[in-house]
């Protein structure tokens, strides 16, 4: 008497069935509704991709650098890091040096950020966002952009007189270099200043998101200067370097100011989620539109397939194959044609990032989408998601067109 194989062997055989199935389907001697069903899935999984990675890359922080820990802001300001209208601190420079004289305390550096015109040696003048700071030897991500080229300190402020020796240093975006039509080492002047700036460096922004606006990072006094601020020395914020800040420092630096607010690292996080709600919400509508287009496309185009296949799901059944032995053929078929078409979305999501990004970088001087290995997992669950959602319309499906299929 002939041995049973095992249970393991049996599964392994219907894979196999599945497997072979779908490969002469997409074959030269297969139908074109199998191809369907993979770029069914395919363009609806690329598409969630790239508006998830915009999306992602749009909601990165501009104005902000990686070294800073704690922001000291006036009260009902919109943001912590880009609110250009709100009441600004006043008396800033001798309030930020008494700030980095604490142990607790690397650096502490006034920021003030404005809307300032430039305009370079052929006439043509665009506005760019001023971002003013005492720049630190130690410490140059406390901006959007290095402030390696800058001059340490803040030479033209002079113990308040602002009579000083003016750099006219100015680190420029790419997006701005390229407006201005400047390169490094050439001169810009800015509307509002008798003295012109020049280009120290040209940076390109690391991440995607708002860094692609045309950025200028100078000295906090001559900004002021520029603006009007040098008036009451004011700035829109105090940003404060202090790896090893605890309570105590957020106490102090609340203490500073009446009616100001001490945003922590953490909170700005916080923040910046309740800020990308829309991003969010965009994804999340992304992936509703792609679950439903995909399930309808695979439904329909493998259906199709099932219905055709019904005299070959007889003969299996006539062989003594049992209907859950069916089912498995169905799933491991669907289960294929759904990581396929989840590979082939993540190759054209990757292809169509790097064109966004290229054309971003082009236009805006940074790219504009995020692309994070991640979303490769990402696309491939939600491809099996659709073939998962697809399964029980086509086990009708076959079970209503010959060869009754069950999931038991």
């Amino acid at each position: 008497m002939a041995e049973r194989p095992s249970r393991l062997a049996r599964w392994r055989g219907l894979v196999g069935v599945g497997w072979r199935r779908v490969h002469h389907r997409l074959g030269s001697g297969g139908s074109r509704q199998t191809l369907v069903g993979v770029f069914g899935i395919a363009i609806p999984v690329a598409l969630l991709l790239l508006v998830a990675s915009v999306s992602l890359g749009l909601a990165a922080d501009p104005a902000t650098g990686d070294d800073a820990d704690y922001w000291v802001v006036p009260e009902g300001a919109e943001s912590a890091v880009t609110d250009v209208s709100s009441a600004q601190l006043g008396g800033v420079h001798p309030v930020a040096e008494r700030v980095t004289q604490r142990d607790d305390v690397v650096h502490a550096t006034p920021m003030l950020i404005e809307f300032v015109s430039a305009e370079n040696e052929a006439g043509d003048s665009v506005f760019v966002l001023g971002i003013g700071v005492v720049p630190s030897e130690s410490h140059e991500r406390i901006a959007p952009l290095s402030t390696t080229s800058l001059t340490p300190g803040d030479p033209y402020y002079d113990g308040g007189t602002y009579d000083g020796s003016w750099t006219g240093e100015a680190v420029l975006s790419e997006s701005a270099a390229s407006e201005l039509g400047v390169d490094e080492g050439e001169a810009f002047d800015v509307r509002g200043s008798d003295e012109p700036f020049t280009v120290s460096a040209v940076e390109t922004p690391r991440t995607a998101g708002l860094a692609q606006l045309p950025l200028a990072v100078v000295h906090l006094s001559e900004l002021q200067s520029i603006t009007g601020a040098a008036e009451s020395d004011s700035a829109n914020q105090l940003v404060v370097v202090a790896p090893d800040g605890d309570s105590r420092t957020e106490a102090a630096l609340s203490s500073l100011y009446g009616e100001t607010t001490v945003e922590t690292r953490g909170g700005l996080l916080v923040e910046r989620g309740m800020d990308s709600r829309l991003p969010a919400a965009m994804s999340l509508a992304a992936l509703l539109i792609a679950l439903v287009t995909g399930t309808l496309l695979v439904s329909t185009a493998f259906g199709f397939e099932l219905a055709a296949d019904s005299r070959q799901r007889e003969v299996l059944s006539a062989l003594g194959v049992s209907s859950r032995s069916r089912a498995t053929i169905i799933g491991t078929e669907l289960g294929i044609v759904s990581l396929y078409g989840g590979s082939l979305g993540v190759g054209l999501w990757a292809v169509g990032a790097l064109v966004i990004n290229y054309v971003g970088t082009s236009v805006f001087g940074a790219p504009v989408a995020a692309v994070e290995p991640q979303f490769a997992a990402y696309g491939v669950a939600v491809a099996l998601l659709i073939g998962a959602l697809s399964l029980p319309y086509l086990v009708a499906v076959s079970w209503r067109s010959g060869g009754e299929v069950t999931l038991r």
